[in-house]
C-alpha cells in the first residue's frame, strides 16, 4: 500500500493513499460470485408457483416466468408445482408397471378395511387424485398434506 508523507511543523506524518482499484476489484469480484451462484434472479416454470419468503415470513407467491428477489439471507424462494396431479393409493400399492396388463399391486389390508355405516366390514382400495390449490398454504399451513389426504380418504370411503 503507498504511503503519502506529510511534513507538518517538525513532524512528519503517513497518510495511507487507498487506491480505486484496490477497492473496487474486490467488490466487484464479491457481486460476480453473487450474481453467479445466489443471485437475484430465479425461474418459475409454466406449472409451478414461486412462494417467496423474507427472512422466513411468507411474502407472496409468483406465477410462471423470470423474476428477480433479494439475495439469499433476505429473501429464499420455494418452486410448488401446482399442476401436477398427485396420486395416493389407500389399501394396495403399485410396486412397477401401473396402468398396464402386467402391473404389480401389494395389498394392504390393514388400510383397506373399513367399517360402514351399518356396521358392515368391508375391503375397498382407493386411488386418491389431488391438486395444490394454493401453494403457501400446502407450505406452510399443513404439517404433513399426504398423511392428511389419507386419512381424508379413508374417513370418506
Amino acid at each position: 500500500m503507498a504511503v503519502r508523507r506529510i511534513i507538518i511543523g517538525d513532524r512528519e506524518i503517513e497518510i495511507p493513499q487507498f487506491s480505486l482499484r484496490g477497492v473496487l476489484l474486490p467488490i466487484a469480484l464479491i457481486l460476480f460470485i453473487w450474481f453467479i451462484f445466489g443471485g437475484p434472479f430465479y425461474t418459475v416454470g409454466p406449472e409451478q408457483n414461486g412462494v417467496i419468503q423474507t427472512f422466513g415470513k411468507f411474502t407472496s407467491i409468483t406465477t410462471s416466468g423470470f423474476h428477480v428477489k433479494l439475495p439469499w439471507p433476505v429473501q429464499t424462494v420455494n418452486l410448488v408445482n401446482v399442476e401436477k396431479v398427485r396420486r395416493l393409493e389407500l389399501g394396495f400399492r403399485t410396486l412397477k408397471g401401473a396402468g398396464t396388463s402386467n402391473s404389480q399391486y401389494r395389498e394392504i389390508p390393514r388400510e383397506a378395511t373399513m367399517i360402514t355405516g351399518d356396521e358392515n366390514i368391508v375391503s375397498v382400495e382407493v386411488v386418491v387424485q389431488y391438486k395444490i390449490r394454493d401453494a403457501a398454504e400446502f407450505l406452510f399451513r399443513v404439517e404433513n398434506p399426504e398423511r392428511i389426504v389419507f386419512q381424508i380418504g379413508r374417513a370418506h370411503v
